[in-house]
C-alpha cells in the first residue's frame, strides 16, 4: 500500500513538473534574442539547464556513459559527439515543424530510459550514431533562439552551449564512475529512478507536443 503510494505522489509529481515545462522562458534573456557577446554566452549558459527536455537528456546520458561498461575514453568521446552534434544542429540553416522537433526531443529522452535501466549501452557504432542524432536534434531546438543573431552574440551562445554541456556530461559521468566504486547498489536503484523519470517525463513531453 505505501508503495503504491509513493509511485502515486511521484506521478503526480513528475505530471505536475511536466505540465508547467512549457511556461518556462526558453532563454534566460526573457525570450529576446541575444544581442551582444554576454547575452550571447548568457544565454547558452542557461538554456540546457532551464528546459527540463534538455537537462533531463544530459542527466540521462550522463549517468549512461558512467554506468555504462564502455571505456571511460569511449564514453567522454560519445559525449564529445552529441556536443558537436548538437553545435552543428545550431548553425545549420534548415527549419523544423515545431511539433515534429517537439517529438523528436522527446523521445530523445525517452530512448534513454531502456539503456539506463540495464546500465548497459549499444555498441559503439549504435551508441555514435544515436548521440550524433540526438545532438543533431536539440542543437536544432537550440537554434530557435538565436534565429537572425549577429556572429558575435552567436559565437558565444554556442561556446556557451558546449561549456554547460561538456560541463554536466563530464561531471555526471566521472560521478556515477565513482559511485559505482563506492556504493554499487544504491546506483542499481539510482539507475531505476531515473529510467523511470526519463521514460515518464518523455511521454509526457511527447503528449503536451501532440
Amino acid at each position: 500500500m505505501t508503495s503504491t503510494l509513493s509511485r502515486s505522489r511521484f506521478v503526480a509529481a513528475a505530471a505536475s513538473w511536466l505540465s508547467c515545462a512549457p511556461a518556462l522562458a526558453h532563454h534566460p534573456m526573457g525570450g529576446e534574442m541575444p544581442t551582444s557577446l554576454a547575452s550571447g554566452l548568457l544565454s547558452g549558459l542557461g538554456h540546457p539547464v532551464i528546459e527540463p527536455v534538455h537537462l533531463l537528456f544530459l542527466m540521462g546520458a550522463a549517468a549512461l556513459a558512467g554506468a555504462s561498461r564502455m571505456p571511460l575514453r569511449q564514453a567522454l568521446t560519445l559525449l564529445g559527439v552529441y556536443v558537436l552534434a548538437s553545435a552543428a544542429g545550431t548553425v545549420l540553416d534548415m527549419t523544423a515543424g515545431a511539433g515534429a522537433l517537439q517529438l523528436a526531443l522527446a523521445a530523445s529522452v525517452a530512448a534513454l530510459a531502456p539503456w539506463v535501466w540495464t546500465r548497459r549501452a549499444p555498441s559503439a557504432a549504435a551508441a555514435g550514431a544515436a548521440a550524433a542524432a540526438a545532438g543533431l536534434v536539440h542543437g536544432l531546438a537550440f537554434a530557435e533562439t538565436v534565429i537572425g543573431a549577429e556572429t558575435t552574440p552567436l559565437l558565444a551562445y554556442l561556446a556557451g552551449l558546449a561549456l554547460v554541456q561538456c560541463g554536466l556530461l563530464v561531471a555526471g559521468c566521472l560521478a556515477v564512475r565513482l559511485a559505482i566504486e563506492r556504493r554499487p547498489a544504491a546506483l542499481a536503484l539510482g539507475s531505476r529512478v531515473l529510467a523511470a523519470v526519463l521514460l515518464t517525463a518523455g511521454v509526457g513531453f511527447a503528449w503536451a507536443a501532440a
